[in-house]
């Protein structure tokens, strides 16, 4: 799809940004898939995965602030949204972006995530890692058993790395 055409000949809705946000995205132009977004929530404001790309774009050009900003608007438009997996990705998305600074709200973040999604491979992992940070490494292999279970593979090198005496 070329969805610049589609916005140059005026049939740009907010899908269409969305989609070229993302396309753009994926090929590390982050600055302007952050104006797609952008212009995607100006014409659908209520669409809460747009604001998750949005804090995927500003995580990419190392805007934390804003790309926690986002993701907390993301979180916030949870009353519109009925998709769950919606709310479980912006939960870890944050949770990602907060790990090193925060891992107090991270963990709170992961702890929302798997409320929702019990079996969560990413989030259980994370969840891990930063246990593992704090020097909680107890609870942190059990994680990572968890996470290998459910099939992350980096979770065996953990395994082995940190929990094997």
């Amino acid at each position: 799809h070329d969805y610049s055409k589609l916005i140059i000949l005026g049939q740009g809705d907010a899908y269409i940004y969305s989609m070229r946000g993302r396309a753009r995205l994926y090929n590390k132009e982050f600055t302007s898939a952050t104006r797609d977004f952008t212009e995607a929530i100006k014409l659908a404001p209520d669409t809460g995965s747009n604001y998750i790309w949005l804090g995927n774009a500003y995580y990419g050009i190392a805007d934390w602030n804003k790309s926690i900003d986002s993701y907390l608007t993301a979180i916030e438009k949870k009353a519109n949204m009925a998709e769950e997996n919606f709310m479980k990705n912006a939960y870890f998305e944050r949770a990602q972006t907060l790990h090193q600074d925060n891992p107090g709200q991270a963990l709170k973040d992961l702890a929302e995530a798997l409320k929702i999604d019990p079996d969560y491979p990413e989030a259980i992992y994370q969840q891990g890692l930063i246990f593992y940070n704090e020097g909680l490494k107890d609870k942190a292999c059990m994680n990572f058993e968890r996470a290998a279970e459910l099939g992350i593979v980096n979770a065996f090198q953990q395994i082995r790395d940190s929990c094997i005496q």
